[in-house]
């Protein structure tokens, strides 16, 4: 995921996990860099903006009885 410095980004967080999930089926989306740190209901779809920081690599997991070291629950935003 790409983005530019300074500018608004807007994330949607699909959870396809429900509440009978050994965890609760909650998720979440965090960049602990910038301070973003958001909850999704299980069979929700969470949508929510926040501001782009400096450029580089930022890590953003989900750590809701995931963890920020599961390949599957993980990625990078790219900002510019």
């Amino acid at each position: 995921m790409y983005d530019e410095a300074g500018k608004p980004v807007t994330i949607a967080v699909v959870n396809l996990d429900n509440q009978v999930h050994t965890d609760g089926g909650w998720h979440n989306f965090m960049v602990e860099e910038l301070g973003v740190y958001e909850r999704v209901a299980p069979k929700e779809t969470g949508a929510f903006t926040f501001v782009a920081g400096e450029p580089g690599e930022y890590l953003f997991y989900c750590d809701a009885r995931c963890s920020k070291d599961n390949p599957f629950m993980q990625s990078r935003l790219l900002v510019s």
